[in-house]
């Protein structure tokens, strides 16, 4: 338990304070004059990393691949969802992108200005996934990637669930690459469901897999298989060699 107090108080202390960096940057570097929001985009990517750079004393986070996202962009980045500690994660360890967030979770104290702020992507219900579209070939256009979740929602028996096929027809509409991506740990950690906030495990190791890109193609459902599989077979293979024990 006193893990997880520590956890969250440092959460809301450091995004507290990137917030109001946040606030403060965006005079000058609004989007009339930085499109890409590189600064903002930055500073989430900084409260995500000082996220980390605690967490890390506990829950060791190691990347593989990342050199993949360096050349070829922008891409649309395809993860696997364990648990609420993947978006801070991808945070820590990613160069800049955008998102895709829950309407409501824009009007949350504190973390809803950076979202605001950032620009991410409003997922809207109401609208079919329109907005979702729109908002990510807009982020795309402008050579920054976008992250969806293709599971829709976090995982609660641990498999790597269907992929729908929204985030490859934004891929094909704009004419990106999807880059599957597998995490594994999270899940462990923080798990889906009424204790999702507590930390269940610390010294669990969190993987974190890039996987090859791809472009789609004409066949959207084969490309969202595809990209299932091999995160699948990237998530059998981190539990093969680090099946869950604690690190430390």
């Amino acid at each position: 338990m006193i893990w997880s107090v520590l956890l969250w108080v440092w959460v809301s202390v450091w995004g507290t304070v990137v917030a109001l960096a946040t606030l403060v940057l965006f005079i000058p570097f609004n989007p009339l004059f930085d499109p890409k929001r590189r600064v903002i985009l930055y500073l989430s990517g900084l409260w995500g990393w000082g996220v980390l750079l605690y967490v890390r004393r506990f829950l060791p986070v190691d990347a593989y691949g990342l050199e993949k996202l360096k050349t070829g962009g922008p891409y649309v980045l395809c993860p696997n969802h364990a648990s609420v500690a993947d978006t801070i994660t991808f945070l820590g360890v990613f160069p800049s992108f955008a998102f895709v967030v829950r309407k409501d979770v824009f009007f949350m104290p504190v973390i809803g200005l950076q979202l605001w702020l950032s620009g991410y992507v409003r997922a809207i219900e109401s609208d079919g996934g329109q907005s979702v579209l729109d908002g990510c070939k807009r982020w795309l256009q402008r050579g920054v990637s976008v992250l969806l979740f293709p599971e829709g929602t976090r995982t609660s028996d641990g498999k790597v669930h269907r992929f729908r096929q929204g985030p490859f027809l934004i891929a094909k509409a704009a004419g990106v690459p999807v880059v599957p991506i597998a995490i594994t740990g999270t899940r462990e950690i923080l798990p889906k469901g009424r204790s999702s906030y507590l930390l269940t495990r610390p010294g669990q190791r969190v993987i974190v897999k890039v996987l090859d890109p791809f472009f789609v193609g004409d066949d959207i459902k084969a490309a969202a298989q595809r990209a299932r599989a091999a995160v699948q077979a990237a998530v059998e293979e981190s539990f093969s060699v680090d099946p869950g024990a604690p690190v430390g």
